[in-house]
């Protein structure tokens, strides 16, 4: 792990570097291409690690989900939480349906109506962090640009409850809608009620260590740290939507950092440079 790890590390620095030289072409693209090479060198694809789901969602995109979730406004989520679950929900389901069919027509029914909705919920969600890298030199109207970040931030919940209801349809040959409609309601309340629970609880332990004698910078800084880890454990743990509980959390971190900035403004500036 120690070794796959490093050469992921080497291999996402030579990707910055080259960026840096082309600024035309998005980042992704180019950490993209370098993965590619890698694959073809025998010798340094032999000692990267083997792809796991789990450590790959609890290891990177729950640390990635809370960030986006910290930069982002509570108020601003409030003010578009309408807009944001008919793009979320309506939309990312609209749009898989009509995906599915498309390529089900598309290949002569060469590829089942179930395997085509699977491979239309597996593309359908957005990410916050690849929706920014792939607009790179592009210029988008702001208020799109605002609604495709909040979108994506939730949407993942969507996409997983679709992938699990289609993965079914294909392997076991039934389609349960109203399970897939009750699992979604489950997973995103629940997440949701989990994120927001666990940041309280983190918050106000974080709060109580700043009133004491002792610098706990440290301390505070670890727990930063360790936030969408812990949160996202504890939600998949109680089999609820841990990506909406990661981001419901930094939804609330944002929140609480900037109404004590003032008050704190020493780890007001440490929680920036850690998000950064």
């Amino acid at each position: 792990m120690i070794v796959s790890t490093t050469v992921l590390l080497v291999a996402a620095s030579v990707s910055n570097i080259v960026s840096k030289f082309n600024s035309r072409i998005a980042d992704s693209y180019i950490a993209l291409a370098i993965g590619i090479i890698i694959a073809y060198i025998p010798i340094l694809n032999a000692w990267v690690a083997p792809f796991h789901t789990e450590v790959f969602m609890i290891g990177v995109v729950a640390p990635l989900l809370y960030i986006e979730g910290q930069t982002t406004s509570l108020s601003s989520v409030k003010s578009e939480l309408g807009s944001i679950i008919g793009v979320t929900v309506t939309l990312a389901v609209v749009t898989a349906i009509m995906t599915g069919f498309v390529v089900n027509l598309a290949t002569t029914a060469a590829i089942s109506l179930p395997i085509a909705f699977l491979m239309a919920s597996i593309a359908t969600p957005t990410d916050a962090t690849a929706s920014e890298s792939v607009r790179v030199g592009l210029e988008m109207p702001q208020g799109v640009e605002k609604m495709l970040k909040m979108e994506s931030l939730f949407n993942d919940a969507t996409g997983i409850v679709l992938l699990n209801g289609t993965l079914l349809w294909a392997t076991a040959g039934q389609l349960n809608v109203g399970g897939s409609i009750n699992e979604f309601i489950i997973a995103a309340v629940g997440g949701a009620f989990l994120g927001i629970v666990a940041a309280i609880t983190l918050i106000s332990f974080r709060q109580g260590l700043s009133r004491t004698n002792m610098d706990s910078t440290s301390a505070q800084n670890l727990i930063f740290i360790m936030t969408p880890f812990i949160v996202y454990f504890l939600a998949e743990e109680l089999h609820v939507s841990g990506v909406i509980a990661v981001v419901c959390a930094g939804l609330l971190q944002n929140n609480e950092g900037q109404r004590s900035r003032f008050v704190n403004p020493r780890q007001f500036h440490n929680g920036l440079q850690l998000a950064d």
